[in-house]
């Protein structure tokens, strides 16, 4: 079923002042207040001889009917009469004001009777049920704005939280990276040292055989000939060579090759203990949070 389009005081105003199924033009306006079945006239224009437009008329209708029921409780009907020309009125637009809100003291529209008293018990239900729509509205709209409130305050703090994973993200990702270059750096570092050594031992004895003379000490040369041959040599390979030879020839040198293993074993030992006092994090280093070492 399609709802009535519902006309302005305005609009009925221009349509009564311009009707064409009317004989002759609108000569007057007058406003009534609706009191049961009966008419009370509040308030008459002539039109003749002035000029009005339709918005001027209704402000002025709608605002002296609003005056006159300002103390009236309850819904008050009125009605606009047009004539023309005639004793009687030919086109009527009722209209209605709201006065809920009001005091419930005042003048009543309904007489003394029955049917006032059912008027009133009416009109009463009606500010009642008015007065209950009008809290639940406000109930309704404060808890549109509180949800709407909480809304927008879950994707704000989804945001942040997105926001503050991606940056713990790329901090790990890129401590990652830089944990994983140092120790890249610190293998190639112990990689290089172990070949320089391994390389200085071969000098000595290198060099006094190319150039045909002593310009190391020979025990020198003796010395990091064995170490380099102790260095080459696997566990396998060493229970071979101490069972090929002699008792007498294999003790001087296991001797030599056990000095040797001891001397790298320190060595080790201090490399290890050099290192505990490296920070594996810079960062942390520069900010106070390493002790002997190790994070705090």
């Amino acid at each position: 079923m399609a709802s009535v389009k519902k006309k302005t005081l305005d609009q009925w105003i221009r349509e009564a002042l311009t009707d064409p199924d009317k004989e002759g033009k609108c000569t007057m306006l007058s406003l009534v207040h609706m009191v049961g079945a009966q008419q009370k006239e509040i308030h008459t224009i002539k039109l003749s001889g002035k000029t009005y437009t339709e918005n001027q008329l209704a402000e002025l209708f709608r605002g002296k009917a609003e005056t006159y029921c300002q103390e009236l409780p309850g819904v008050q009907t009125f009605q606009l009469l047009a004539f023309y020309g005639k004793g009687e009125p030919e086109s009527f637009f009722p209209f209605i004001i709201n006065t809920t809100a009001n005091s419930d003291n005042g003048l009543y529209t309904e007489p003394p009777t029955d049917q006032g008293r059912l008027q009133m018990s009416m009109r009463r239900e009606e500010m009642l049920i008015q007065q209950v729509y009008r809290r639940q509205a406000c109930m309704d709209d404060m808890q549109m704005r509180m949800m709407q409130m909480l809304s927008d305050q879950n994707v704000k703090l989804m945001h942040e939280n997105h926001d503050a994973y991606d940056i713990v993200k790329t901090m790990m990702m890129e401590k990652a990276l830089a944990d994983h270059n140092r120790k890249m750096d610190q293998l190639k570092f112990e990689r290089e040292t172990a070949e320089r050594r391994k390389w200085m031992g071969w000098a000595p004895p290198l060099l006094n055989t190319l150039l045909g003379r002593e310009v190391f000490p020979q025990s020198t040369a003796d010395t990091a000939l064995v170490e380099s041959i102790a260095d080459s040599l696997g566990e396998e390979e060493i229970t071979k060579l101490a069972s090929a030879l002699k008792p007498e020839l294999w003790g001087p040198l296991a001797n030599r090759m056990l000095l040797h293993a001891e001397k790298k074993e320190r060595e080790q030992k201090q490399l290890e203990a050099a290192r505990e006092f490296i920070s594996p994090d810079p960062e942390a280093d520069a900010a106070g949070d390493v002790v002997r070492g190790k994070l705090q």
